[in-house]
């Protein structure tokens, strides 16, 4: 798996090596962009990763460390 149950934030970012603000945010708003916005992806396959592992877990109803 990607992903173990109940990492923190931070261990994602390490482990994936992507910015915490940027899992935080993908955890709020999802992974979409707006039109013509900022960088390309760095990778969809893991963006979409991150963001369903962390809506399933607050869907579980846990609170996912930071």
């Amino acid at each position: 798996m990607l992903i173990e149950e109940n990492c923190s934030v931070i261990e994602i970012s390490r482990k994936l090596k992507i910015p915490c603000k940027n899992i935080k945010r993908w955890s709020q708003q999802g992974v979409e962009r707006k039109k013509g916005g900022g960088r390309k992806r760095f990778s969809p396959e893991t963006e979409n990763a991150v963001s369903d592992y962390l809506k399933k877990q607050y869907q579980k109803g846990a609170e996912i460390p930071y």
